[in-house]
């Protein structure tokens, strides 16, 4: 593979930097574990008692199936999930698309104007559509309410609905789904179509299979160390360039295994806050459908954000419990004036550390006073604000989230304008290491209060196009 562009992972972060790497003249292999439904073996998910609904389809068991025994990582007070599967996580990601603005990109290596001139391109890989006005509206609104700092803003919620996709998996999700994302997922936009696309076009190498052990440093090249998931066969592949996309823990992982030393990174996450909600929303016609729940901006010491959905009778349960569903059953014939809510604070909020101690990966966390202040306060404003809006909160189903429940990872390998050990620069290249390349969150140095994959995308895409420009 010395003339190959190796991209590791098959995720977002993997897709977007592929699309980037498609300029340049070079081969493009992609090293994968790609485990599908096909190739589980557990017939029991053993993740479906965690907090968030995505854990409660039966279905989805195969997408996190393994992963905790590859990255044997000690984890203390903190939920860990990460995926083999094709795709990675955009399995069972809820879709929602909040593009950053230049107040979000105060800690980034570049300006605001360089990523929004992606952003209708990452949009037309996520939706299968060159029609961006729905992004452009959000990002418009978003900036306007920058200078409204006392409102709260409610916008439709922006889905990365792939209209492609649904077509082939025959989804009904605009009309009359009643099951949501959270436990179907068939027309949220899902990297593995597109990477299964990209095989039969011949436009990339992919290797199936592969569990990649670790990553060497030899001269001008590096060796990829990998294990063929089933059989346990060696590999070992041979590169000059390698864009690591394979999500934040494991690519942390793989650079601190490669790095051999003792070392303490922070690993950054958006604290998480749920709650269910009960009434008729003013500002939206009666719902059924995930595709049009409602995104809200408010401000209060820090820029938050949070989204409401309409509920269903197996995402109530899923997030509730089955105790409490079953007192809260009698009530699910009124289930179209409930509504799930959730918030997310920025990553400032987050006391996250991963380490390489004695060979071993540990994950360590606290919820700071700092962040429970913020959330009983938060939660105050949130509350006075969605009663406007004809939201009330109830009471006894709200909740700050275990450390890691949010799913949202990534800054333990910053891009810097300096880099120093253990960062990139601008150019996502990790300092010390020339043509290794960071294309996923663990390369963004902020997380603000939204979800990243859509920006996480943006940045990897670029990061590839500007290589490729060189080559």
């Amino acid at each position: 593979l010395t003339n190959s562009n190796v991209v590791l992972g098959s995720g977002p972060n993997a897709l977007a930097t592929i699309h980037g790497l498609l300029e340049s003249n070079k081969e493009i292999s992609v090293i994968d574990a790609g485990q599908t439904e096909k190739d589980s073996m557990t017939e029991e998910n053993e993740l479906n008692k965690k907090s968030s609904p995505k854990f409660y389809s039966n279905h989805n068991h195969y997408i996190y199936e393994g992963f905790n025994n590859y990255m044997d990582i000690n984890l203390k007070n903190f939920n860990l999930t990460g995926s083999l599967a094709k795709g990675g996580l955009s399995n069972i990601w809820g879709g929602g698309i909040q593009p950053y603005i230049s107040n979000d990109l105060e800690l980034f290596p570049y300006s605001f104007d360089e990523i929004r001139i992606l952003y209708s391109k990452i949009f037309e890989i996520i939706s299968g559509s060159n029609d961006a006005s729905s992004l452009e509206d959000e990002l418009v609104k978003s900036i306007n309410h920058r200078k409204e700092a006392s409102k709260t803003l409610f916008l439709k919620s922006l889905i990365a609905f792939n209209k492609q996709q649904s077509k082939h998996n025959s989804c009904d999700l605009l009309f009359t789904c009643n099951n949501g994302c959270a436990n179907c997922n068939k027309g949220i936009f899902n990297s593995k179509y597109e990477i299964e696309s990209l095989i039969k076009k011949n436009k990339i190498h992919y290797f199936k299979d592969m569990l990649i052990k670790n990553i060497y440093k030899c001269n001008n090249f590096y060796e990829v160390h990998c294990e063929d998931i089933k059989d346990g066969t060696k590999y070992i592949f041979k590169t000059l360039n390698i864009f690591s996309s394979l999500g934040t823990i494991s690519t942390t992982k793989i650079v601190l295994e490669m790095e051999n030393k003792n070392k303490e990174l922070r690993l950054l996450s958006t604290p998480m806050s749920r709650f269910i909600l009960f009434g008729r929303s003013r500002s939206e016609k009666q719902q059924t459908s995930i595709m049009q729940g409602v995104t809200y901006k408010l401000f209060n010491n820090d820029y938050l954000t949070g989204n409401i959905f309409p509920i269903t009778s197996n995402l109530v349960e899923s997030v509730i419990g089955s105790s409490k569903y079953r007192i809260f059953k009698y009530f699910m014939k009124y289930a179209h004036y409930f509504y799930v809510g959730n918030l997310f604070f920025t990553s400032n909020y987050s006391s996250n550390v991963i380490s390489l101690i004695d060979k071993k990966i540990h994950i360590k966390s606290e919820t700071s006073q700092k962040l429970k202040a913020e959330y009983l306060s938060t939660m105050t404003k949130l509350k006075k604000d969605l009663k406007k809006e004809g939201y009330f909160l109830l009471p006894l189903f709200k909740k700050l989230l275990k450390p890691g429940d949010d799913i949202h990872y990534g800054g333990t390998l910053p891009i810097k304008k300096n880099p120093g050990p253990y960062q990139c620069d601008s150019n996502g290249e990790l300092y010390g290491n020339k043509n290794f390349f960071i294309t996923d969150a663990s390369s963004m140095p902020f997380l603000p209060s939204k979800p990243h994959t859509f920006h996480s995308m943006c940045q990897s895409f670029m990061i590839a196009k500007n290589f490729a420009k060189k080559t």
